[in-house]
Order: structure tokens, then C-alpha cells, then sequence
């Protein structure tokens, strides 16, 4: 048998997306995640076999992007700075986004807080 220790690891990722605003304003946002993998022996087996660490930093690039572009898109202009933090109802979709896509690899994402919104110049 495989020894699982229990481990909850945070990656932080910057994500640019356009707004769906008539200003067509860029929105940069730092979003922290903190994730685990397992703890059972079969969930760290799925995410051995079934993904693998380099799939899974691609698979999580882009699923993060598009939670995040969805987030954002979604928000009237005066609301995104309000975006920040973790407690705000839309990081709660993010994170049930993103556990509804890596269940099966046996990830458990935990925690999700975004801790940067900027906005850029308007295109």
C-alpha cells in the first residue's frame, strides 16, 4: 500500500480576463487556492494515474481561467473590486466549479480567496 499523509497545499494564480462591459475594461485578478489530494490511498492513486502533476497544473490553469472569466463577467463594473476575499458568493462558485471538475482525480480544493483585483485600462 501507498502511504498517504495528509497534506493541504496552497498555489496562488494570476488571471487576466476582458469584461463583458461596453468599456471593454481588463480585469487582473490573484486568486489563492489551497487544494488537497487524497488523503485515502485510491483518491492519490486516481491523481497518479488518472492525471498525473503536470496535467494537473494544466488542467488547473485553465479551469481557473475559466471560473474566473465567468466570475468576473457576471459583475457590474462598481462591484468587481468588491470581489476580493473568499467569503464573497462567487469565489464559493469558483471552488464548486473546480471540485466538480478534479473530483474524479482525487483533488479536494479547500479553500479559494481572491486577494487581488486591478483594473486595467479600458481597450
Amino acid at each position: 500500500p501507498i502511504p498517504c499523509v495528509p497534506l493541504a497545499v496552497s498555489d496562488e494564480r494570476p488571471v487576466s480576463t476582458q469584461s463583458t462591459w461596453g468599456d471593454n475594461v481588463m480585469v487582473d485578478c490573484e486568486l489563492t487556492l489551497v487544494f488537497q489530494i487524497g488523503p485515502d490511498p485510491q483518491r492519490v492513486r486516481d491523481f497518479v494515474y488518472k492525471l498525473g502533476a503536470v496535467r494537473f497544473n494544466e488542467f488547473l490553469s485553465a479551469a481557473v481561467d475559466e471560473a474566473m472569466r465567468q466570475l468576473v463577467r457576471g459583475e457590474k463594473l462598481e462591484n468587481v473590486l468588491e470581489l476580493r476575499g473568499s467569503s464573497q458568493a462567487g469565489v464559493r462558485r469558483v471552488m464548486e466549479s473546480l471540485n466538480s471538475k478534479f473530483n474524479n482525480f482525487g483533488v479536494t480544493f479547500l479553500r479559494a480567496v481572491i486577494k487581488e483585483v486591478r483594473l486595467g485600462r479600458s481597450r
